[in-house]
């Protein structure tokens, strides 16, 4: 998760809107809007009265958080399995939505997995054998077999 996307979730979660954080800060909501946006980035010397105001730890703001991103892959991959994979203008978007999310999250097995699920299931549409869909799936499962904790999947 961004600097951007947890400024907009602690400042929602105390239902201050980004007119109310820029006054507390002194600033123009302009400049709190960039934040959320990921189009800047609060000044070093902000930092320390932003997490006050948001009452969250400096640490918070500034280093990742695995429950942050646990909640962006759940919320991604519930937002793939809900596409039809039978209507070909769906399959491409959630193909698309895996692709974009595994390029955020790369070391997500559950991700990566999902996405091999989708390209195993596209054997109909011209995608399958231009993009390789075949081959990707497997290298995929490869991966996920070498890599992962479950003594069921590893390798023998």
């Amino acid at each position: 998760m961004t600097i951007g996307e947890k400024i907009r979730h602690y400042r929602l979660k105390k239902g201050m809107t980004q007119e109310r954080l820029a006054t507390e800060l002194n600033l123009s909501f302009q400049a709190v809007s960039k934040w959320e946006r990921n189009e800047s980035l609060p000044d070093v010397t902000i930092i320390s009265k932003l997490s006050h105001v948001l009452s969250i730890s400096c640490d918070t703001l500034l280093t990742d958080n695995p429950l942050f991103q646990e909640t962006a892959l759940k919320k991604v991959i519930a937002q793939a399995k809900a596409m039809d994979d039978t209507v070909y203008t769906e399959y491409c978007k959630k193909i698309a939505l895996l692709e974009n999310a595994l390029e955020k999250y790369p070391c997500s097995l559950e991700l990566m997995s999902t996405l091999a699920d989708a390209y195993s299931k596209g054997t109909e549409y011209p995608e399958y054998t231009v993009n390789d869909y075949c081959r990707r799936a497997i290298e995929l499962y490869r991966h996920i077999a070498e890599n992962t904790d479950d003594s069921r999947m590893k390798q023998e």
